[in-house]
C-alpha cells in the first residue's frame, strides 16, 4: 500500500511544529501505514490552558448520542484517544 507520508514526513513535520514560537492554528499530520493502519497527530495552540482531560476508550464499548429516548446506539469499532476540554 502506497502511504502519503514516510516517517520522513512525519519527523519534519513534528520539529517544524516544534521550531514555532507561536502560532496561530493547529498542526495536523495524517500517516497511512502497511495493513490500513492510520495514525492522525493534531497539536491545539492555544495561549492559555483548557483543561484538557485525556480519555482512552475501548474498541467494543457501548455508546449513544445523548440526544433523549430516540438517540441513536452503537458499539464502537475502533478504539479512540480523545482530549477534551
Amino acid at each position: 500500500m502506497k502511504t502519503l507520508f514516510s516517517m520522513r514526513h512525519i519527523a519534519l513535520a513534528a520539529a517544524l511544529t516544534c521550531v514555532s514560537a507561536e502560532a496561530d492554528a493547529c498542526t495536523r499530520v495524517v500517516y497511512l501505514g502497511d495493513n490500513q493502519d492510520v495514525i492522525t497527530a493534531r497539536s491545539l495552540d492555544w495561549r492559555s490552558d483548557i483543561a484538557t482531560n485525556l480519555w482512552v476508550l475501548p474498541k467494543g464499548i457501548a455508546r449513544d448520542g445523548q440526544a433523549g429516548p430516540r438517540s441513536i446506539r452503537w458499539s464502537s469499532r475502533y478504539g479512540s484517544v480523545v482530549a477534551t476540554g
